[in-house]
């Protein structure tokens, strides 16, 4: 949001709207983590996000959560840092809560290829031997949420989502050789 309204304290605007807001609106926290994720404040961010999880348990709130905590995650592996083990794994749950509630979500299924996507590069670029296993284990879970995304779009006329499916595959086969 700072770059559509640069000028703007939007701090001040979150902080504004959550007496209307704040205690019943979980598409308000998941717009406040988005926001703290941009800065990356990275704690509010994943607090941000759980109370809307909290508030309303959703494929999107959990869409939000998850991408949040792998985002997390791909800042650790950047640090070079162990913890974006965890990160994944627990935004990871949050995907499969989201997938189980609706398989053919491509919103869902793009959030988490990408996110997981973008870790998996990070942590295969730091080359530390001793990721090569978690690394090898979250490129196997990425697997078969992609073969879903494809089947979902196999009568998809929309050819922009095909293209992006296709640029995943291409990211994947990459770090997969």
């Amino acid at each position: 949001m700072t770059s559509i309204f640069p000028n703007d304290d939007v701090e001040r605007f979150y902080d504004d709207l959550l007496p209307q807001f704040g205690s019943w609106n979980a598409r308000y926290w998941e717009q406040r983590a988005i926001h703290a994720k941009h800065q990356n404040d990275w704690s509010r961010a994943e607090s941000f996000a759980e109370r809307a999880v909290n508030l309303l348990d959703d494929a999107f709130t959990r869409t939000t959560c998850g991408t949040i905590l792998i985002n997390k995650g791909n800042f650790f592996a950047g640090q070079r840092d162990n913890r974006w083990q965890e990160f994944h794994q627990r935004g990871k749950k949050h995907f499969d809560v989201a997938l189980a509630s609706d398989r053919a979500n491509r919103v869902t299924a793009f959030a988490y290829l990408e996110s997981a996507m973008s870790l998996a590069e990070s942590a295969t670029e730091c080359d530390l031997p001793e990721w090569s296993t978690p690394i090898a284990e979250l490129l196997h879970e990425w697997k078969p949420i992609y073969s879903g995304l494809r089947l979902v779009l196999r009568n998809d006329l929309a050819l922009d989502s095909v293209r992006r499916a296709e640029a995943l595959s291409r990211r994947w086969e990459n770090l997969s050789e």
